[in-house]
């Protein structure tokens, strides 16, 4: 069975409410290879700080050979 699949070069930001559960994921993530960031508090209402964070940590495009972005948000069908 092969294992779960690379994260290096992926762009992950965890959001939350809780500061420790944000901690601990982006610590397992950034333990995977992922660059990320993580921001506690409400994406919707901080929205407009959220994008900023974001646009400060990662400013550059990804590398041509990065993977195609996943959007696991989407609704299914």
């Amino acid at each position: 069975m092969a294992g779960p699949p690379s994260l290096a070069g992926r762009v992950v930001v965890v959001v939350g409410d809780d500061a420790a559960r944000v901690g601990e994921a982006t610590r397992a993530l950034a333990d995977a290879g992922a660059r990320v960031a993580g921001f506690v508090g409400d994406p919707v209402a901080d929205a407009a700080s959220l994008t900023e964070m974001v646009a400060e940590l990662f400013p550059e495009p990804p590398p041509e050979s990065a993977p195609e972005p996943v959007d696991d948000t989407a609704e299914p069908g």
